[in-house]
């Protein structure tokens, strides 16, 4: 019992306590239970000196809290900063608890956050036939769900289920556990009418399968999809969204534009943006609390200070080749980030924490077999 992986236990649970409302309270204290039972037993490396990487995290969360303190609200900037905060101390504490268990912290993030994006996809398929999406999301009830996009980086999480079938013991049958996640993932996605959704597994199946033998059908899996795309374009909301889009991304541009530095602190955007889009024609007139894009979001809240720290972190991360995410994976979030992702949403940072991880080797080179 002593000898169980605290740490990494304490965020599994604090993962998977998110899927629902009555269980997400007990999130966060069994997170900080799991993290001191790790640090009181000594399963935590304090000795080791501090990598770049975690200097670089370390260095966002402070200049996080800089422009926390310095908003116009800093007491609400504070309140919405907790699961910020959260991740970044996850990410510096997780592989230094782990160093008997090397890449235990990944292969659990990645069982429990699949765990949580497919027990959405059912919560949505049992309630059809809902034909209305966003009423499919407030009948789920499901705290991390708000908008039917909210489910997009599920997809990303396809290539980890590939090689982990075909690096498994019996890989029939761990080709067939992906194809059943696939489908109920997809449905899910139809039914939500998630067009990012569609689109960004797509591009992760599509990167994935472009090995030799794959190909062909990557280019076929890649072409329906985008096909089931222009589909829903021309029979759902067509490209108003994406004219909303581009009124919210000038609108955090301006903002970044007159407080280049520190933003205008984080989660300040909802309360900041009406003010410059003031007397122009809006597509769609609701009050929407982020940019829909990660990269614009990051400067007007953190100004140049919070964006310059973001891109030496994923500098960091990413330039060790040992420690590579497969390149499906990447790509295919970069689009949730551009198109969707915010600070406010839990499953971002959920996602950072993973990706900040070091993975074991069975997922960063693709396993090939005899007949591939």
């Amino acid at each position: 019992m002593l000898q169980m992986p605290w740490a990494t236990a304490g965020w599994g649970a604090f993962v998977v306590l998110h899927a629902h409302a009555a269980s997400m309270t007990l999130a966060l204290p069994a997170l900080l239970l799991g993290l001191c039972l790790a640090g009181l037993l000594g399963q935590v490396d304090l000795a080791r000196a501090p990598s770049a990487l975690e200097f670089g995290v370390a260095g966002f969360g402070v200049v996080w809290l800089l422009a926390a303190v310095l908003a116009d609200v800093p007491e609400r900037a504070l309140a919405l900063s907790v699961p910020t905060l959260i991740a970044v101390v996850c990410a510096i504490v997780l592989p230094r608890a782990e160093e008997s268990r090397p890449g235990v912290a990944f292969k659990i993030s990645v069982g429990v956050l699949t765990a949580l994006g497919l027990h959405a996809c059912l919560a949505i398929v049992l309630r059809l036939p809902e034909p209305h999406p966003e009423r499919l999301v407030e009948l789920a009830a499901i705290p991390w769900l708000v908008v039917p996009n909210d489910l997009a980086w599920l997809g990303c999480l396809w290539p980890l289920w590939w090689r982990w079938s075909r690096s498994a013991s019996r890989p029939t049958a761990g080709l067939l556990v992906v194809l059943g996640l696939s489908v109920l993932l997809v449905l899910a996605l139809l039914v939500l009418q998630s067009r990012l959704g569609m689109l960004v597994l797509a591009v992760a199946v599509a990167l994935e399968l472009m090995g030799r033998r794959h190909r062909l059908a990557a280019g076929f899996a890649f072409a329906a999809v985008v096909l089931a795309l222009l589909l829903a374009s021309l029979t759902g909301k067509g490209l108003a969204s994406g004219g909303a889009r581009l009124q919210l991304w000038q609108a955090a541009w301006a903002l970044f534009e007159a407080n280049p530095w520190l933003g205008v602190g984080p989660h300040g955007f909802v309360m900041a943006y009406p003010e410059v889009l003031q007397g122009a024609s809006l597509i769609d007139p609701r009050l929407t609390p982020w940019p829909h894009s990660l990269p614009l979001e990051l400067l007007c809240s953190g100004g140049l200070l919070l964006g310059l720290v973001s891109v030496i972190v994923c500098i960091l991360r990413f330039r060790a080749p040992s420690e590579g995410m497969p390149a499906a994976m990447g790509v295919s979030f970069l689009l949730v980030c551009l198109f969707e992702a915010s600070t406010l949403r839990v499953w971002l940072w959920l996602w950072c924490v993973l990706m900040l991880l070091p993975p074991p080797a069975r997922y960063t080179t693709a396993p090939m077999r005899r007949n591939d």
